[in-house]
C-alpha cells in the first residue's frame, strides 16, 4: 500500500464527538495529515445519514481524488484514494455524488487536469471501487469538464465541455454518451447550471465572458433537441458570471440568480424569472441598502415555489460583513423578508429548507475582537414565513475556514463540511449537528495528529473488557461509552502515564452496540464494542 495512503489513514481523526446540549446526536470530525493537505470539495448524505465527502490530497503539485463516508454517529468507515500517483501538475476533482440506499456513492470527476476525462465511479457500502467507467476519448480530443451534473437515476446529464465548446451531455451510468447539445459556441464559458423541468426536460443556463450575457436552452432528455420558444439570451443581469444558480418550479417557470447591479454601481444579489417561452416576469435586486455583495452562495427554493437566496455582504462603510439572506416572493418578485447576520468578515453564507420548509442558514465569519485567523461557524434556523429566528448555536475553530457546504436530513439535523487551514496545510472539518440543540456549542477543535491508539479487548464481551491504549503523555483523560443512538451511558475519568496504559472496565447494560471513547486536551480514540448477551 502507498504509504501515504497509509498516513491518511493513520491521521483520520476517526472520533464521535457528541455533545449532551440535546436528546440528537452531534458529532465532528477533523481529518487530515500533517504531511500533506486536503481539500473536500463535494458532500452528500443519504437517507440513513451516512455522509460522504470527496476531494483531493496533494501530494507535492498533485492531487488525486479521495472519498471518504461517515457513518450516522461520525464515525469513519471508509475512506480510499483514487490514485497514488497522479500525473505532475495535476488535480482530480469530484463534482458530484450520488449516494445510493445500499450505503454506496456514485462519484463524478474530472480525472488529470492536463487531459481531462470524466469518469463515473462507484463504491459500495464497504468501499470497494466496483466500477470506474471513463466519459470521452482523448485521443479523439474529446475532453469532457464536467460543471454541473444532475441525474434521474437512470443517467446523468451534465453541463461542460466538449471539444472546446459548452455544451449538455446525456450519459448512461456505463458512462456512454447517449446524446449532446451545445449551449453556446464561445469555448470561454465556464459558468453555468442544469436543472430538471416538471415534465422531466432539461434546462441549463451557461455564462459566456465575453459578450458578456447568460444564455438559457431546454432540451427534450430523451432526444437532445432543442424545445422551441426557448432561447434567452440576457445581456444585462450578471457583473460576476462565476455565480450563477437556477431552479424550475411546478409550472416550468425558469429562476436565475446571479449578481447584478443597483442604481448606485454596488453588487447585489439579483434574481430573474422567466416563462417556458424564455420571457423576463420579473428581475430584483435582493438589497437592503446596508452594503455591497460580490458572491453567490446559496439559491433554493421552499415548497411553495417561493425561493430563498443568500451571500455575504459588506456594508457600505467596506468595515462590517454580515451573511444576507433573502426570501422571494414567486408571483411578484417581491422581497418577503430579509436576515442578516453580522459580523467583522463573512466567509460564506449557505442555506437550505428542509421538508417542513424550516429555512436554516450556515455561515463562517471572524469575530471583530479575535485575530483574523480564527472562525466560528453560525448555524440559524427561521420560519419559512416570516423570517423569525427560532434559534441560533455557533462554534468555534481555532482557523480561518473556506468553501462551506450544508445539507439537512429528514429530522432536520445539518450535516456541515468546510475547509481548515493551518499552518503548513489544510484539512477537512464535517459535522452534524442535531436539530434541537439551539444553544451554543462552544467548542474549539484543533488540527493535531491523534497520539492516543485504543484498543479493547475481548471484543465482543458481556460484562467486563480491557482497554490498552498509548498515551504522548501523563494526563487525566475521560473515557466514555455512548449507545448506539448517541446517549451517554456511562463516563469516568483516566489518570494515564505516557506510554502504554491498560485498565478494565465495567459495563453492565443491554446487550448491543456501543462506542468507547477515550478524550484527552488534544487527541480523541474511539472503538466500536459489542456486549453480548
Amino acid at each position: 500500500m502507498n504509504k501515504k495512503f497509509i498516513l491518511l489513514l493513520a491521521f483520520a481523526l476517526n472520533t464521535a464527538l457528541l455533545f449532551s446540549a440535546s436528546p440528537q446526536l452531534v458529532w465532528h470530525q477533523v481529518y487530515g495529515s500533517p504531511q500533506d493537505s486536503q481539500q473536500v470539495f463535494v458532500s452528500a448524505i443519504d437517507n440513513y445519514d451516512n455522509m460522504f465527502l470527496a476531494g483531493a490530497v496533494y501530494f507535492s503539485n498533485s492531487g488525486s481524488l479521495i472519498i471518504n463516508r461517515y457513518d450516522g454517529v461520525g464515525v469513519l468507515m471508509w475512506n480510499r484514494l483514487y490514485s497514488n500517483n497522479p500525473p505532475a501538475g495535476t488535480v482530480d476533482k469530484a463534482v458530484a455524488l450520488f449516494p445510493d440506499d445500499q450505503a454506496g456513492v456514485r462519484v463524478i470527476a474530472a480525472i488529470n487536469t492536463n487531459a481531462v476525462l470524466t469518469h463515473f465511479l462507484y463504491y459500495d457500502g464497504s468501499g470497494t471501487l466496483q466500477s470506474d467507467l471513463a466519459v470521452g476519448d482523448t485521443a479523439a480530443g474529446n475532453k469532457t469538464i464536467p460543471l454541473t451534473v444532475i441525474t434521474d437515476g437512470v443517467s446523468y446529464y451534465m453541463l461542460g465541455q466538449l471539444n472546446n465548446v459548452s455544451s449538455v451531455f446525456k450519459c448512461d451510468y456505463s458512462g456512454h454518451i447517449l446524446w449532446s447539445a451545445p449551449v453556446n459556441d464561445n469555448y470561454n464559458s465556464q459558468a453555468g447550471n442544469i436543472s430538471f423541468d416538471p415534465f422531466g426536460n432539461i434546462v441549463a443556463a451557461v455564462y459566456d465572458s465575453i459578450l458578456p450575457q447568460v444564455i438559457i436552452h431546454r432540451y427534450n432528455s430523451n432526444t437532445g433537441l432543442e424545445l422551441p420558444g426557448f432561447n434567452s439570451h440576457i445581456s444585462s443581469l450578471p457583473v460576476n458570471g462565476n455565480f450563477i444558480q437556477m431552479q424550475v418550479d411546478p409550472g416550468s417557470n425558469v429562476f436565475m440568480a446571479s449578481t447584478g447591479t443597483d442604481s448606485l454601481g454596488r453588487t447585489q444579489l439579483a434574481v430573474n424569472k422567466f416563462d417556458t417561452s424564455g420571457n423576463i416576469l420579473w428581475s430584483t435586486l435582493c438589497t437592503s441598502g446596508k452594503g455591497h455583495t460580490n458572491m453567490l452562495n446559496s439559491f433554493v427554493m421552499d415548497h411553495n415555489g417561493d425561493i430563498l437566496i443568500s451571500g455575504p455582504y459588506t456594508d457600505n462603510t467596506d468595515t462590517l460583513q454580515y451573511a444576507g439572506l433573502y426570501k422571494v416572493f414567486n408571483p411578484t418578485g417581491g422581497i418577503l423578508w430579509s436576515f442578516a447576520d453580522s459580523e467583522f468578515l463573512v466567509n460564506s453564507a449557505v442555506t437550505v429548507v428542509d421538508q417542513f420548509d424550516n429555512v436554516y442558514l450556515g455561515d463562517t465569519k471572524t469575530p471583530s475582537t479575535i485575530s483574523p485567523n480564527y472562525s466560528t461557524f453560525s448555524f440559524t434556523r427561521l420560519t419559512s414565513d416570516s423570517g423569525q429566528v427560532q434559534w441560533n448555536r455557533s462554534f468555534d475553530n481555532s482557523s480561518d475556514n473556506f468553501g462551506l457546504m450544508v445539507q439537512v436530513n429528514n429530522f432536520g439535523d445539518l450535516f456541515f463540511a468546510t475547509n481548515t487551514p493551518t499552518d503548513s496545510n489544510t484539512s477537512w472539518f464535517a459535522g452534524r449537528i442535531g436539530n434541537n440543540a439551539g444553544d451554543s456549542l462552544g467548542t474549539s477543535v484543533q488540527t493535531i495528529a491523534p497520539t492516543l491508539s485504543l484498543n479493547v479487548f475481548p471484543n465482543p464481551f458481556s460484562s467486563e473488557t480491557n482497554i490498552s491504549f498509548t498515551s504522548s503523555q501523563a494526563e487525566q483523560l475521560s473515557l466514555t461509552i455512548f449507545d448506539i443512538s448517541g446517549q451517554l451511558v456511562q463516563q469516568q475519568q483516566v489518570q494515564s502515564v505516557a506510554g502504554y496504559n491498560q485498565l478494565a472496565v465495567k459495563a453492565e447494560f443491554a446487550p448491543g452496540l456501543y462506542l468507547i471513547q477515550l478524550e484527552g486536551k488534544y487527541d480523541f480514540a474511539v472503538q466500536r464494542v459489542i456486549i453480548a448477551p
